[in-house]
């Protein structure tokens, strides 16, 4: 039956179609994230066991740390009964069909109220792939909005749920991300290697690239052993010095000119001290045009910014890990509400995603837990939604208004930039830390009646 039939005969409609897409899609790239995150459950599951061949674990601070996370009994038990009992329970957050999602305790209270509200707070990862599939069969749903909030809950199955759980079970196994320098491009190869012996790597490329910003290591950098904390960083948005925090995500798209929309915007939010979190394809983008490393990062940088990056030894845009790894920048966010002083949820804090080249539905699950979070995004082009004006409204009015934050499609780099600046300055307004304010310099009376 072809399309036109269908819809004359009244069987579907266009915005049903559209939605159903959108929802093919997310469901498809929360397969593609959540096998990959079961893989390396189960493979600290053997660890655990002592299966796992040369596999161990390999951050036991990594391995108490999420215990705490997920409420698993340390005190008096080996580090393999804990990461039995951890493997055990992330396996269940797969399989469950019935419980809700324990990972979801990790994002903030009134994000997961608005969640419950809906009904869309995600269960067991399998069951929620599953379900999503069913639900855009044909002769099942009809209801366009019901289909946009499958979409959303099958999303946050993924960052709140499988991704998390990657990247935390991948920080046990192989250790928690720490700043690294490694080269990209042709130095990335090495000139005793046959395809590289004619090779002039140092006049063919020239990539000092730094990467492996995980939370902790951020919360480190800021302060230190004895007081690592998001506190500087809180302080320095508030102060204005930082305007906020952007996370540049998503593939590079063929379609597109390679990196140039990604180092454009990249450029423009630093100069205007926007720190910048990045993942995946954006990151390896930013490193082929040098951006990645320090010194290249700081010649872009507004002077607040660079001022808090040089007092703290860190470049202005912080690799985060690949495209899973997403999720650590909602973990970082939820960090910066965790601090205080920034308001109590995800939707207020001045924070905007970018997915300027975003190319498959790991992107579109990503876009769509980011908005569902509280937390706008930026795309570089729509979504595959040009068939029904209802789903783009949704995605756009109603996801503001279900959840403080939206998709915006920008398809210039500067619109983009200006549109990033423009939604952290309202947060920053409603904040009410827009007010110009002096700066104090501490004598040693101010040092001690500091409270630490």
């Amino acid at each position: 039956m072809t399309l036109k039939k269908k819809l004359e005969e009244g069987t579907v409609d266009l915005d049903t179609l559209v939605a159903r897409t959108l929802l093919r899609e997310a469901a498809d790239g929360v397969a593609a994230h959540s096998d990959y995150a079961r893989h390396l459950v189960l493979l600290l599951k053997k660890a655990a066991e002592g299966k796992g061949g040369d596999q161990g674990i390999k951050d036991e601070a990594a391995l108490r740390r999420n215990a705490r996370l997920w409420k698993i009994p340390e005190e008096g038990r080996s580090i393999s009964e804990v990461a039995l009992d951890l493997a055990n329970l992330l396996l269940h957050e797969f399989a469950s069909q019935e419980d809700l999602l324990a990972t979801v305790n990790l994002a903030p209270a009134p994000q997961r109220a608005v969640w419950e509200k809906l009904h869309i707070s995600p269960l067991g990862v399998d069951r929620m792939v599953v379900e999503a599939l069913h639900n855009s069969a044909m002769g099942v749903n009809q209801d366009y909005v019901h289909l946009l909030l499958s979409a959303i809950q099958v999303s946050l199955a993924d960052g709140w749920g499988a991704s998390r759980i990657a990247s935390a079970v991948a920080d046990i196994l192989f250790g928690t991300p720490m700043p690294t320098q490694s080269g990209n491009n042709l130095l990335a190869l090495r000139g005793e290697k046959v395809n590289a012996a004619t090779l002039d790597l140092e006049a063919a490329a020239k990539g000092p690239l730094v990467s492996g910003f995980s939370v902790e290591a951020i919360r480190y950098m800021l302060g230190g052993t004895f007081r690592a904390s998001f506190r500087p960083l809180n302080d320095a948005i508030m102060s204005g010095r930082i305007r906020g925090v952007a996370g540049l995500v998503g593939c590079e798209n063929p379609s597109a000119q390679v990196d140039s929309y990604i180092h454009t915007l990249t450029t423009e939010l630093l100069k205007n001290n926007v720190l910048v979190l990045t993942t995946g394809g954006a990151a390896l983008g930013l490193a082929r045009v040098g951006m990645l490393s320090p010194e290249m990062g700081l010649v872009h940088t507004g002077s607040g910014l660079r001022e808090v990056c040089e007092a703290v030894g860190m470049p202005p845009v912080l690799h985060m890990g690949n495209g899973v790894d997403n999720t650590r920048i909602l973990e970082a966010a939820t960090e910066i509400v965790r601090e205080g002083g920034l308001g109590d949820d995800l939707s207020q804090i001045p924070a905007v995603g970018l997915a300027p080249e975003w190319m498959d539905g790991k992107a579109v699950a990503a876009g769509c837990y980011f908005v569902a979070s509280g937390i706008d995004v930026v795309l570089g082009h729509p979504f595959h939604i040009g068939g029904s004006d209802k789903v783009g409204k949704f995605l756009g009015e109603g996801a503001q208004e279900a959840f403080g934050a939206s998709f915006h499609v920008c398809a210039d780099p500067h619109e983009a930039a200006k549109k990033v600046l423009e939604l952290l300055e309202a947060d920053r307004d409603r904040l009410g830390i827009n007010r110009k304010q002096e700066r104090k310099m501490y004598d040693m009376k101010d040092r001690r009646d500091l409270v630490v």
